[in-house]
């Protein structure tokens, strides 16, 4: 996976997330904090495979079933986004730490965030015509190598 700079809310996202959780009176629990910890070392969004491998020693190694019981948890109360992946697997990021949207290959599957206010005026389009509010957006498409 290759990715741009997380976003500044990063140094944030761990204690925020950990902290959205117990606000939902949920326990924090090793298996629930390896999964946030993996999300924040994540260079961008991470496949659950990702995660579940700890980045090369960056965040613990987890079992898989547990990464996905834990991402699903954590979609639910909002803590975690997921976006699409151009090749099939979903991808996974911290939404206290989420840009407003990435770039993902549908070939080599590399990640890039978009310029803060890329999608601003698409958003306001959107918003004129239909009562939609956005989570992070991917745009799949081919990048400059896979062309």
């Amino acid at each position: 996976m290759t990715a741009q700079a997380p976003s500044p809310a990063t140094s944030d996202a761990l204690p925020g997330s950990i902290a959205a959780l117990r606000a939902a009176g949920l326990r924090v629990s090793t298996a629930r904090r390896v999964v946030l910890t993996a999300l924040a070392a994540a260079p961008g969004p991470a496949t659950a495979e990702e995660i579940a491998s700890g980045f090369d020693g960056a965040a613990p190694q987890s079992d898989l079933a547990s990464v996905y019981r834990n991402l699903y948890t954590f979609q639910q109360l909002g803590i975690v986004n997921q976006l699409p992946s151009g090749r099939g697997a979903g991808r996974y990021v911290l939404a206290l730490r989420a840009s407003a949207g990435y770039f993902l290959c549908a070939r080599c599957d590399t990640t890039d965030q978009l310029a803060p206010g890329a999608l601003d005026a698409l958003r306001r389009a959107v918003s004129e015509h239909a009562a939609y509010a956005f989570t992070p957006l991917a745009i799949v498409g081919l990048c400059a190598d896979c062309r």
